[in-house]
Parts: C-alpha cells; structure tokens; sequence
C-alpha cells in the first residue's frame, strides 16, 4: 500500500510493519521498501509472482546401464500443473538430445518427451535439460548415465580359408554371437580405430576392403539373442600367402574386434 510513514524505535527494541498486497490483475509486481535512518539506509525488495504455466519434470533423469555407442531412449510424460498456458524450449548437454526441443500447454494439458543418450566412451555421464519458459523462468534436471559393454562377440577370432588355384573362389563363414536383449549394428572396417587421438576421423571409418579378401554383407543388423553369419571370399591372383585383419564395428562395443584373414593361392 502506498504511502510512507516515520517512526522512531528506542535502542535496543524493534518494530514490525505489515505490508499488505491488493493485486488488480493477475501479473507480476514489485516494489521496494525503503528504510532511511540517520546513519543507514535500507532497501527491501518486495516481489509478488503471477501464476506460472509448470511442467512436472522429474529433478534427475537417469539413464542406467546403458551401452557403449548405442541410443537409449527414455519417455517422459510431462504436465502442465500451473495455472497458465505454458510455453516453453528444452535444452540438454551433449551427449543427449531431446525431441521435442519446444512445445505449448495449456493448463492440465500433457505431452510426450523423448530423451536420448548416445555414450562414445566408457565412463560415468552427467548434463542437465535446461526447461526456458516464454516469460524468461528456468528450471533445471539433472542427467545421469551409467556406460556397459554389450556380450557381443565374434565365434572365432582367425579364419585360415584351404588353399585355392590361382582366379578361382573359396568361400567360408564368420559368425558373430549376440548374447545381449538388443538389436546391434556391425559393419566391418578398414582399421582398428574409430578415429586418432585428436577426434579426428582422417579414413578410420572406411569400409573393409582387400584385393583377395571379401566380406558380404559388409554391414548387418545383427538381432539381439541371435548369431548373424558373414560370408568370407577368398579370390587369389598369385601363388603366395595372403593375410588380412578385418575390424568389426559394433555398436554396444567399445574396440572393433579383430578376424585375422588368411590364405594361400
């Protein structure tokens, strides 16, 4: 309520003032309360905040056991629990996304929001989902999320094809064994990293590819629970020993693994 009033407060005793807050219309106000003494001065913010559109996010969103270059997605059903529309943007650190990243919901309205966690490497994770209000509020979750290695493995880790005449074809098969509950991609590289020491690709992603040796198909989804076969062809053009290694990329696996290719013409 407007107006000022001085009083005096003998040392040593205090006084208290009751403030009292008529709001015309449903929005935010503010006003500060000023104290002047002889030797002081005071000011007291006073603020009165307007309803607010709320999404019922959880404060911590974790993500557990989750495999090494795979994406784990985790639904969220969120509400608006204010008393006012709400609009608003989502916002997360890498290395998750959210879809949507935006949306509008009016009063007891709720949605559907995807968050998604694609690890590179083998350690603990932590981010946040920054929630941006249309009328500047925040809110802050925090992410966590904890890294596994999938039991996916190859049946044997050599493969020495019998010897074969000169432009003529041997072929035989490589198995590879997923032991885990989800589906995984392989595909079969040139080189044993995925990339150098600096985050550089520089051609460690390229395909298998070897003058005698072939591997068909070159990429698969190998299902979870299951044995996914590969077919290997050796086609020598000279009367030598042949040997290759071809890496196998697997998502749910840190390091390629390694089939040692060999063969005589």
């Amino acid at each position: 309520r407007g107006g000022s009033r001085t009083l005096k407060v003998s040392a040593g005793l205090s006084i208290s003032y009751t403030i009292t807050f008529k709001p015309e219309e449903d929005k935010d106000y503010g006003v500060d309360l000023v104290c002047v003494t002889e030797f002081h001065k005071f000011v007291v913010p006073i603020r009165a905040i307007s309803a607010r559109g709320t999404l019922d996010v959880p404060k911590k969103i974790l993500f557990e056991d989750s495999p090494v270059k795979y994406e784990t997605e985790k639904t969220l059903y969120v509400r608006n629990t204010g008393r006012k529309p709400a609009h608003f943007n989502l916002d997360v650190t890498q290395p998750w996304y959210v879809s949507p990243s935006m949306g509008a919901l009016d009063p007891g309205e709720a949605m559907q929001i995807n968050v998604f966690f694609t690890p590179k490497t083998l350690k603990k994770y932590e981010g946040t989902m920054n929630i941006t209000y249309s009328n500047g509020d925040r809110s802050t979750s925090v992410l966590a999320g904890s890294v596994i290695e999938v039991p996916v493995k190859l049946q044997d880790t050599a493969l020495q094809l019998q010897p074969t005449f000169i432009s003529l074809e041997r072929q035989s098969v490589v198995r590879v064994l997923n032991r885990s509950d989800v589906n995984v991609h392989c595909a079969w590289k040139l080189h044993a990293k995925e990339e150098d020491s600096e985050g550089v690709d520089d051609g460690h992603d390229l395909p298998f590819t070897h003058p005698v040796f072939t591997i068909e198909p070159i990429s698969s989804e190998c299902k979870a629970r299951s044995v996914q076969e590969f077919v290997v062809t050796f086609n020598p053009q000279m009367a030598v020993n042949y040997d290759a290694i071809g890496y196998l990329d697997v998502v749910g696996r840190r390091d390629r693994l390694p089939l040692h290719l060999s063969g005589v013409g």
